[in-house]
């Protein structure tokens, strides 16, 4: 199964709320939040590490004063800044977060495994792995993404509600964002899910918006 995906990062390695790094608007800051713009959990990535940014019409990164430096295909970005090209590894803090950068328009492929299924897509909770059309999603979801999808597919068929979606995504957070930041946050994640199990995102046949309420995902 295969996706076009605006220009992204894809995270093979590091703790973060996304599994892929839209890059739409830029630059783009990689770090710690609340400083940077995706935040990674892990203690040798520094508040403010890297940011990738666009110039005349060319993605590029650039290492903001890091403590344990930014990687390019194994090469330390030691210039102002590096072009990135399609598929090309990025190594934070000496390969303890890794990013793959995704061009406008390339490929990603989803599915390393199958499992036999009449449906089109299952949720194996015990395992936290995702399967669309019998094809392992791969790299897996965030824990976010995968909280989520998890609640709308015990759910199947029901519509569940903007503040149960929040409860099962952000249970660390309640009551401490604003109903307009809390709906942002939903709508940004569930569109990062779109991308990943939808074959066409902007037509999703699975996670379907109930206006005025919420989502409901639909497996058949």
């Amino acid at each position: 199964m295969t996706e076009i995906l605006p220009s992204s990062l894809v995270v093979e390695k590091g703790e973060c709320d996304t599994s892929i790094i839209l890059l739409e608007k830029t630059p783009h800051v990689l770090g710690k939040l609340p400083n940077a713009d995706t935040g990674f959990e892990n203690a040798y990535v520094s508040k403010r590490h890297a940011e990738v940014f666009e110039e005349e019409g060319h993605y590029k990164i650039r290492d903001l004063g890091s403590k344990n430096g930014t990687s390019v295909n194994g090469k330390k970005v030691v210039e102002q800044s590096q072009t990135l090209h399609q598929g090309d590894g990025i190594e934070l803090a000496e390969g303890q977060v890794i990013l793959r950068f995704n061009t406008s328009g390339g490929t990603l492929t989803l599915g390393l495994g199958t499992i036999p299924t009449k449906e089109g897509l299952v949720v194996d909770d015990k395992a936290r792995e995702v399967y669309v059309e019998g094809q392992l999603i791969s790299p897996p979801l965030s824990k976010k993404e995968f909280d989520i999808l998890n609640l709308l597919y015990l759910h199947k068929g029901e519509a569940c509600s903007k503040d149960e979606i929040a409860i099962a995504g952000w249970p660390e957070i309640q009551g401490d964002v604003d109903k307009a930041s809390g709906d942002q946050m939903i709508q940004q994640r569930i569109r990062s899910l779109r991308l990943r199990i939808e074959s066409s995102p902007s037509s999703p046949r699975y996670i379907v918006t109930i206006i005025g309420y919420g989502y409901r995902l639909d497996i058949h």
